[in-house]
């Protein structure tokens, strides 16, 4: 498959959906870099693509870069206000960077998007649950 999506880049380099298939056969083939490339590649086409961004910071943070990861991340919840899962990811890269009042922020400001919007969510400081 990524033959077959290489050659069809090489006649349209500019298709951000291509870009994105691309990068996850790389991700199923544990190349997080190639992956990673292949996104950026993406959102370099199509920027406000919230998926592509949040695959890209998955893909990131594989590659142990946190900082760029939580960045992405952070675009998003700019974009998307109310992205709380977003918000938890940021909390996820805060504590392995052992920055536990960063992280306990995130889990807040994730908690107060998803109370708001989500009546069903049960939370307590560090805990969030939605509830069936």
């Amino acid at each position: 498959a990524a033959s077959y999506l290489s050659q069809a880049l090489a006649l349209e380099p500019r298709n951000a959906v291509l870009w994105k298939h691309l990068a996850e056969c790389h991700r199923v083939r544990r190349r997080p870099g190639r992956a990673a490339a292949c996104l950026k590649n993406s959102l370099k086409i199509s920027p406000k693509d919230t998926q592509a961004r949040l695959a890209y910071a998955k893909m990131l943070e594989m590659k142990g870069q946190l900082k760029a990861a939580e960045h992405q991340h952070k675009l998003v919840v700019k974009a998307v206000p109310q992205a709380y899962s977003a918000w938890l990811d940021i909390a996820n890269l805060r504590q392995q960077a052992k920055d536990c009042p960063g992280a306990h922020f995130a889990i807040d400001q994730a908690a107060a998007i998803a109370v708001a919007s989500h009546p069903d969510v049960l939370y307590s400081r560090g805990f969030v649950q939605l509830l069936e």
